[in-house]
């Protein structure tokens, strides 16, 4: 079982006093293809363990797309950001999104949100500033033919209803720039590379750099109904901890077109490791499932 001291380090931490064991994510606020060139519905956000805003772009060119995630429980790069005493508690939560996309598909502006709706400890971690995230994405496409692209962006963390006393300073906030690099093809992939930098003095044992190649697979099944495959790969670089430097995340998922709606379930499993745990406390499994449309 993962130690509860251990958990509580968990996304964000309050000081760099507490467990440093573990750093603070879309559904995992980012964790599968924040730049895959196709428009699988949310990296990991999408699955509502990510955030859809700094995924691929929507289909539409000059549009704003609207969504609602519900998951299980939240795993951000590799972490139940939720929990309370094991990896496995299914402590569910919502994320609301809204993504506008212009010049021609080529730029994106996000909202993306998670709160906690169950699990005994919502109040701890919103006070921890692990909760009541509310953070902003912008991603820029550039791309170089008909296959590659170049996708700088970055994503601003926001933990508005922290207690100062107990997040050790007001507000947590989390800057996030990053580049990525995006294939499309018979199997689109991406290598993503950020800095993770939190602002306050209080939580700068969060900050490391992050490399993130992933993988998606899309195909229909029929015409209103599609399957999709995505997995991801983590390493934190220059990182202050010694657990969750190494984080994946598999995820299969199933878009059915409802019109103008688009509802996606899916199911994910994630991985991170744990300084002196065994393999199997390691992993998480959680179910999700969005509903959205383009305006």
């Amino acid at each position: 079982m993962v130690n509860k001291h251990m958990l509580m380090a968990l996304k964000p931490r309050p000081s760099r006093g507490i467990a440093m064991a573990l750093t603070a994510p879309m559904f995992g606020s980012f964790a599968v293809a924040f730049f895959l060139a196709a428009p699988a519905m949310g990296q990991e956000k999408a699955a509502t363990g990510s955030n859809p805003a700094a995924d691929a772009p929507p289909s539409q060119a000059n549009s704003v797309a609207v969504d609602v995630g519900l998951a299980s429980m939240y795993i951000f790069r590799g972490l139940n950001v939720f929990a309370k005493d094991d990896m496995m508690d299914q402590h569910a939560f919502v994320a609301p999104s809204v993504t506008w996309t212009g010049m021609d598909g080529a730029l994106t502006l996000g909202y993306w949100g998670a709160y906690q709706l169950l699990g005994g400890n919502v109040g701890e971690r919103i006070d921890a500033g692990a909760g009541g995230e509310n953070d902003l994405t912008v991603a820029y496409t550039r791309k170089l033919d008909d296959q590659w692209s170049v996708v700088p962006g970055g994503i601003v963390y926001l933990y508005p209803f922290a207690d100062k006393k107990v997040a050790g300073t007001g507000v947590p906030t989390v800057v996030e720039p990053m580049l990525g690099v995006a294939f499309s093809g018979p199997v689109d992939a991406s290598v993503k590379i950020s800095y993770f930098y939190a602002a306050q003095d209080a939580i700068e044992g969060w900050r490391h750099v992050y490399i993130n190649p992933s993988v998606a697979k899309s195909l229909m099944l029929s015409e209103q109904v599609g399957l999709s495959f995505s997995g991801s790969f983590g390493y934190k670089a220059a990182a202050d901890f010694d657990s969750n430097v190494y984080d994946g995340l598999l995820t299969v998922a199933a878009p059915i077109s409802l019109g103008t709606v688009v509802m996606k379930p899916g199911l994910s499993a994630a991985w991170t490791n744990f300084k002196g745990l065994p393999l199997g406390d390691e992993w998480a499994a959680y179910a999700s499932v969005n509903v959205g449309t383009t305006l």
